[in-house]
C-alpha cells in the first residue's frame, strides 16, 4: 500500500490505495499555495487551475453549481508515464467553517484536456461521505480518464453484480481494473449548490416551413439546438410525417423525401434528449414539430385498365396493349375495355379520357364514373399499384367499338387521357378481333350463368353448349340461320294486249314487266 501524508494550515490530507504502485514507481502529492493557484503558466494544458477564475468551467452535471472554495487545493503526480492500478482514496478536511445550510460539500478535480472541473465521485459512481464532527471528507477518484456514459455503466454494473473476483455468484463478471491516469492532477475541496442546475435543451427549428418539390427531396438538413450547460443531445423522430419518409441521425441530420404524388403541408415531431450524465442525472428533453412544404408540379394522367383475364373486376393491369374478339353485325357498340384515369394533382386538375377510331371501326366511351374524392373513400377496384394521398382526379371509363356492317376482321382502337394541363398520359391500344356474329339474322344470344349477356366471346367459343339463340319469326336454326319464311301467293294479272303477268309482293318474286305494245 502506498500512503503520502502532507501538511498545511494544520489541516491533513490523506491518500489511499489499496493496490499500491508498481514496484519502483514513484507518486508525489503536495498543496497548492495561494500564489500558485494565481501564478500564470505557460504550459499549453497546465495542470493547475485557478478555482476563483474557473468557477464556471464545469462539467454538464455541476453547471452552474460550483459556489465557494471549501478547502485545500493540491495535486497527485506519477513521475514518468506511470498509473495507479486501482482506485485512489481521498480523505481531506476543510474549513470548519463551511456553511452546511446552504451548500453540499464535494471534491473536485482539473480536467486539463477540457479544461473543467469534474466531480471525483462520479468517476467511481460512489458517492462521497462527509463527518462533520472532525471536518472531514471522503472520496474515492477511478480515473481522470472521462469515458462514455456506457462505459461507465458497464463498469458501475461490474462492480455492483461480479461478486467474487473468481465470478462465481452476483452477476458473474470479473471487474475491470481501473486506473488513474499519468501526469499530475490537481484536486480542490469545494462547496456546491444542493440543487441540479441543469436546464432542458432547446430544439432551434426554422419559423417557416421547409420547402421541397414534388418529386425530389430534402437531404442532410442539419437540426440545431441550445443548451445552457453545454449538453451534448441526441436527435430522434417523435412521430412519423403522413406524406413522406424521414431519415434522422442521433447528430440531427436529417433528410425528407415525400412519397410519389404527394404534395401539401406534412409535419412530423421532432425529440432531443440529453446524452446521460453523472449516476444521479435524469437526462432532460425537449420536443418540437418541424413542418414542410410539397410544392405541387404537374404531373400527367397515369391510364389503367382492368385486366379482361382476371377472374375479378378488381385487378388492374400496367400492360399497354389489349386485345379482345367481338362479333360483327352487332345492333349496339359493344364494350371492348374498362379503363380508369387518375391525376395526382388532385384540386388542381381535372382528368379526360378520349379515344381514336380505328381503320374500319368507331370507338366510344361511357362514363363509368368522374369525381373527385378523398383517397380513403376510393372504391378498392379503382386503386392503382401506386400510392395516392390526398385528393386525386380519376374518370372510369367503358371503352365502346361499333363495327361497319357484315364487317370481320382485324381492327385497333387507341385510348389516352389528358388533364387541365393538357399533359397526357400514357397510350392504351385495344386490338379488336371481329368474328361473324353468334346469332345471325339479329337473332337475341342466350347466355350462360356466368355471361348472361353472350358479352365473353372466347367462352361462346370454347363452350358453345352453354348458349343460344332467340330466333326472330321466320328464322330457324343454332345460329338462326335457315330462313323459313313462305313466300306470298302470286297475283295474275293481263296486260292490256290479253298477255298474263305474274307479279308478287315478297322475295323471290320480282315485278313482272308486260310487254311493250308493239
Amino acid at each position: 500500500m502506498c500512503a503520502v501524508l502532507v501538511w498545511l494550515w494544520s489541516m491533513w490530507q490523506f491518500l489511499t490505495s489499496p493496490l499500491g504502485v508498481e514496484p519502483g514507481t514513484v507518486m508525489a502529492a503536495g498543496f497548492l499555495s495561494h500564489s500558485d493557484l494565481h501564478h500564470s503558466y505557460r504550459a499549453i494544458l497546465p495542470y493547475i487551475s485557478n478555482p476563483y477564475s474557473t468557477m464556471t468551467q464545469t462539467s454538464p452535471e455541476i453547471a452552474r453549481r460550483f459556489a465557494v472554495v471549501a478547502g485545500p487545493s493540491f495535486f497527485v503526480s506519477f513521475l514518468g508515464l506511470d498509473t495507479l492500478r486501482g482506485p485512489l482514496a481521498i480523505n481531506s478536511t476543510f474549513d470548519p467553517s463551511f456553511n452546511r445550510e446552504s451548500f453540499l460539500l464535494d471534491i473536485f478535480y482539473w480536467d486539463r484536456n477540457h479544461e473543467v472541473w469534474r466531480e471525483v465521485n462520479a468517476s467511481c459512481g460512489i458517492a462521497s461521505t462527509v463527518d462533520w464532527s472532525i471536518s472531514t471528507i471522503s472520496a474515492q477518484m477511478c480515473s481522470t480518464d472521462v469515458v462514455g456514459t456506457d462505459d461507465q455503466m458497464r463498469r458501475r454494473r461490474q462492480t455492483v453484480g461480479s461478486g467474487s473476483a473468481s465470478g462465481s455468484g452476483g452477476g458473474g463478471t470479473t471487474e475491470e481494473p481501473l486506473y488513474l491516469s499519468s501526469g499530475p492532477v490537481q484536486f480542490i475541496v469545494v462547496g456546491i449548490g444542493d440543487t441540479s442546475a441543469n436546464t432542458p435543451p432547446q430544439l432551434q427549428l426554422p419559423g417557416d416551413p421547409l420547402s421541397v418539390v414534388e418529386g425530389s427531396s430534402l437531404s442532410d438538413y442539419q437540426l440545431c439546438y441550445t443548451d445552457m450547460e453545454g449538453d451534448q443531445v441526441e436527435f430522434y423522430l417523435a412521430s412519423p410525417p403522413r406524406l413522406g419518409n424521414v431519415s434522422l441521425t442521433l447528430d440531427g441530420l436529417l433528410s425528407y423525401a415525400p412519397c410519389t404524388y404527394c404534395t401539401g403541408v406534412d409535419s412530423f415531431q421532432i425529440l432531443i434528449v440529453e446524452k446521460p450524465f453523472g449516476f444521479n442525472n435524469i437526462p432532460l428533453t425537449a420536443s418540437g414539430v418541424l413542418v414542410v412544404e410539397i410544392e405541387n408540379v404537374n404531373n400527367a394522367p397515369l391510364l389503367y385498365a382492368f385486366d379482361p383475364a382476371s377472374e375479378t373486376e378488381s385487378d388492374i393491369t400496367t400492360d399497354t396493349v389489349l386485345s379482345v374478339v367481338v362479333e360483327g353485325n352487332r345492333s349496339s357498340p359493344v364494350s371492348v375495355a374498362q379503363v380508369v384515369a387518375f391525376d395526382s394533382d388532385g384540386y388542381f386538375d381535372d382528368v379526360f379520357v378520349s379515344t381514336k377510331d380505328g381503320e374500319f371501326g368507331e370507338a366510344g366511351t361511357e362514363i363509368w364514373l368522374d369525381v373527385v374524392s378523398v383517397f380513403e373513400s376510393l372504391p378498392a377496384t379503382l386503386i392503382p399499384d401506386e400510392a395516392f394521398l390526398g385528393y386525386v382526379s380519376f374518370m372510369a371509363v367503358n371503352i365502346t367499338y361499333s363495327p361497319p356492317p357484315d364487317f370481320t376482321g382485324s381492327d385497333t382502337v387507341s385510348i389516352t387521357a389528358r388533364d387541365t394541363n393538357a399533359a397526357l398520359s400514357n397510350s392504351i391500344t385495344v386490338n379488336i378481333e371481329v368474328v361473324p356474329s353468334f346469332c345471325l339474322n339479329n337473332g337475341v344470344c342466350n347466355g350462360s350463368e356466368f355471361d348472361p349477356t353472350c358479352a365473353d366471346v372466347g367462352a361462346r367459343r370454347a363452350s358453345p353448349q352453354n348458349y343460344s339463340c332467340l330466333c326472330l319469326e321466320g328464322f330457324a336454326g343454332t345460329n338462326c340461320e335457315l330462313d323459313t319464311r313462305t313466300p306470298e301467293p302470286a297475283e295474275t294479272r293481263e296486260c292490256p294486249d290479253g298477255v298474263p303477268l305474274v307479279t308478287c309482293s315478297g322475295d323471290p318474286c320480282t315485278n313482272a314487266v308486260c310487254p311493250s305494245n308493239k
